[in-house]
């Protein structure tokens, strides 16, 4: 997420591998497209 949290990276990934990159906190890397924010979900 960027500082002004307006864009993202986001991974050509499938569902599966997806989870798998977050349950590894996977960093960024070149393949990743970085993306606009068009909404934030989440709880504190």
């Amino acid at each position: 997420l960027s500082a002004d949290k307006k864009k993202c990276y986001w991974p050509p990934y499938n569902k599966r591998k997806i989870l798998k990159a977050i349950s590894k906190t996977e960093e960024p890397n070149e393949n990743w497209e970085f993306l606009n924010v068009i909404q934030i979900f989440g709880t504190a």
